[in-house]
């Protein structure tokens, strides 16, 4: 894996992972297309920290927002995180039952499809990425150090810098995509990503039909 690679996996996963479609599937079809193998340690670990950054970029850009909504009395955090629990317990079952599946536009058109304003429903989507990624993000790191019998804190800081290197990288590129879909949200223009992602699907198809 060059650094090359890296950062193109990064900005991919940045911009992927904060639209309705599936970042973690844009990031494997690229990484067969690179020619990496995905269920590896050190991509396994990598795609979790691109997913750590994003998560950095979630907490940025709506920080102003959840702590004058969620934070402003205990009953209303309290309220708050029992629906974010239910919700990732949720996500879970599902995740597991359809993999390639956007966590974010799954929740953010089923919120719309309930009635619920876009903004409260985007922003409650995105909470869901903060909670998920740390658990995930430890699991891949040990899987590392064992697959790899990593030992000493200079072996496992040379096995950890590509996926840091993409987690700072995947956080700014987070940023920009944030922004990106607010507009979009608001615009109105959101059967375009369900167009893209039938699109994008026929491809992998087409793809994994000539033997990737």
């Amino acid at each position: 894996m060059s650094l090359v690679d890296v950062i193109v996996l990064a900005v991919l996963q940045g911009f992927a992972e904060l639209l309705p479609v599936s970042s973690s599937a844009h990031v494997i079809v690229a990484e067969k297309l690179m020619g990496l193998d995905p269920s590896s340690p050190p991509m396994t670990l990598l795609l979790v920290m691109l997913h750590t950054g994003t998560m950095f970029a979630v907490i940025a850009y709506f920080w102003h927002m959840w702590r004058g909504t969620y934070f402003q009395s205990f009953a209303v955090f309290k309220n708050f995180a029992g629906l974010l629990i239910l919700a990732t317990v949720l996500t879970g079952v599902v995740g597991e039952a359809f993999r390639g599946f956007s966590r974010s536009g799954a929740t953010i058109s089923a919120g719309m499809l309930a009635g619920v304003s876009k903004s409260p429903a985007e922003t409650f989507s995105f909470a869901l990425a903060v909670v998920l990624t740390p658990p995930v993000v430890f699991r891949e790191a040990m899987r590392l150090i064992h697959a790899q019998n990593i030992r000493g804190t200079a072996n496992l800081t040379s096995a950890m810098f590509p996926s840091v290197l993409g987690a700072v990288l995947a956080f700014l590129a987070g940023l920009l995509a944030l922004r990106w879909l607010s507009r979009w949200l608001e615009g109105g223009r959101w059967y375009l990503f369900g167009i893209y992602c039938l699109a994008a699907a026929a491809v992998v198809a087409g793809l994994h039909h000539v033997g990737y």
